[in-house]
């Protein structure tokens, strides 16, 4: 049998199984909390993605609508290019006439 000094210990490896139990379950507890932490994380990060790609989409094309209006002007006065012309001219030659 168990003599007087083992009797005393007892507690304490009783008190050392109950405390790595408590430590057990707290691990688990926390490695479930970091898991849902995790995919909320990852749900963020890919609603952020999914905004940040639609401003770059917008911007760009906006970007474009600039550059294609610029265009458009430029066509237009290089079109009308004979009419500034002929104003041009008909300037010169009242000045030069008159």
């Amino acid at each position: 049998m168990l003599d007087e000094k083992e009797m005393e210990e007892m507690p304490i490896w009783q008190d050392h199984e109950r405390r790595i139990t408590t430590l057990e379950n707290t691990f688990t507890t926390f490695s479930s909390k970091v898991d849902g932490v995790e995919k909320t994380i990852k749900d963020q990060g890919d609603k952020q993605e999914k905004l940040l790609n639609n401003l770059i989409d917008h911007h760009l094309s906006t970007k474009k609508m600039r550059i294609s209006k610029f265009w458009q002007v430029i066509l237009n006065l290089t079109g009308a290019g004979s009419i500034v012309t002929g104003l041009i001219y008909a300037i010169t030659q009242l000045i030069q006439g008159g």
